[in-house]
């Protein structure tokens, strides 16, 4: 993992994952499929370059299972 992604990876990261998880109701925004007992769900920032103070927001973290992964998103980080 480079420097920057590390960085990207911060508390409001994974605060603001949990947050994004609870506003989709634990669904895949991609297909619909329910995440809840799922080993496979990943959550992608949505646009990498933003600012620093924006990159984190709940509104720019996707939630997505495996399947749902593909060459489109830009940046995938594992959950478990």
């Amino acid at each position: 993992m480079s420097a920057y992604a590390e960085s990207i990876y911060n508390f409001e990261y994974f605060l603001n994952r949990e947050y994004a998880f609870n506003r989709d109701k634990w669904k895949c925004r991609c297909c619909g499929a329910d995440l809840l007992f799922r080993k496979d769900k990943h959550c992608h920032h949505v646009n990498r370059r933003l600012p620093m103070s924006k990159i984190n927001d709940v509104y720019e973290i996707d939630v997505a299972d495996d399947d749902e992964n593909s060459g489109s998103v830009q940046d995938t980080e594992p959950l478990f």
